[in-house]
């Protein structure tokens, strides 16, 4: 049956904590989650630099810790996300390129008017759920979409400066997208960014400086 589950069903393993200091354990799960990736951001900042592994484990490790702090505080309410993001997939690569922008921004948004109002008509109590990393998601499939119109369809004299660096000429591979997605420093309260810019973060060439060399990164 429908209920708080649909929306948030995390880990309350921190309940004895939650209760000591006087929280609910939903805001204990997201702000353990928030601190524990300070040290894991540090941790693959300076040693899975993009010199010293391989691109699809600068990929993969963001992607996999990500996930486990969705289910960590929303359970099994992540099949919401897996869905957004999985169906906005499948919507950008069948769409045509002069109306995927249109088609991702009327689903994506369309799925979390509905989530938001559901919540609304069904909760009686409110829990940090997984609306919260869904608006993230949304903003960020939206400008993606936006993005690829933008480098399939409209003409370089078109585009302003920001619109030209970060237009796109293809859908994103699979494994990219969900690294884009669900990468542990964003995920859960944002912010977005765009998809050049963390492909850059991955791909090591946002640390290329003046003299032309690679930073550790």
């Amino acid at each position: 049956m429908p209920g708080t589950h649909t929306f948030y069903d995390g880990s309350t393993v921190l309940q004895p904590i939650a209760d000591i200091i006087g929280l609910e354990v939903d805001k204990v799960n997201l702000l353990l989650c928030q601190l524990i990736s300070l040290p894991f951001a540090y941790f693959h900042y300076h040693m899975f630099t993009s010199t010293a592994v391989s691109q699809t484990v600068r990929i993969a490790c963001p992607t996999i810790l990500g996930l486990m702090f969705c289910y960590f505080c929303f359970g099994n309410a992540l099949k919401h996300l897996i869905l957004l993001v999985g169906l906005s997939y499948i919507i950008m690569r069948l769409s045509p390129p002069r109306i995927v922008h249109k088609c991702i921004f009327t689903f994506a948004m369309g799925y979390l008017v509905f989530l938001h109002w559901y919540r609304w008509y069904v909760l009686t109590a409110y829990y940090l759920d997984v609306t919260g990393p869904m608006m993230i998601l949304v903003q960020k499939i939206t400008v993606l979409a936006f993005n690829l119109h933008d480098g399939k369809v409209k003409r370089s004299e078109e585009l302003n400066d920001m619109q030209k660096k970060e237009a796109l000429k293809s859908v994103p591979d699979i494994l990219s997208f969900l690294s884009y997605m669900f990468h542990f420093q964003a995920v859960l309260t944002g912010p977005a960014c765009f998809y050049t810019d963390y492909m850059a973060w991955i791909n090591g060439t946002a640390a290329i400086g003046k003299d032309g060399k690679v930073s550790n990164v």
